[in-house]
């Protein structure tokens, strides 16, 4: 199994949902920069842009995953 360290920016739970987009479409552009691209591939890292509208979907996808690893693993029933 591939995984990584998943990072992400936080705000107050009554930030409009319009900010939230904002603040996401903003990461995505920064994201996207080819210097950024580059200052990450010399650290050896391999960001995965996940935007607002993907993030339910995208996580709960992980939580299948690693559920189905931690039955596999005997972890859990």
């Amino acid at each position: 199994m591939v995984d990584g360290a998943y990072r992400g920016i936080a705000v107050p739970s009554d930030t409009p949902v319009t900010v939230q987009k904002a603040i996401s479409a903003l990461f995505s552009r920064i994201s996207q920069d080819p210097e950024a691209i580059q200052k990450n591939q010399d650290l050896g890292l391999a960001p995965l842009d996940i935007g607002y509208d993907a993030l339910p979907d995208f996580l709960f996808k992980q939580r299948e995953k690693y559920l189905a690893t931690a039955q596999q693993a005997g972890l859990i029933d």
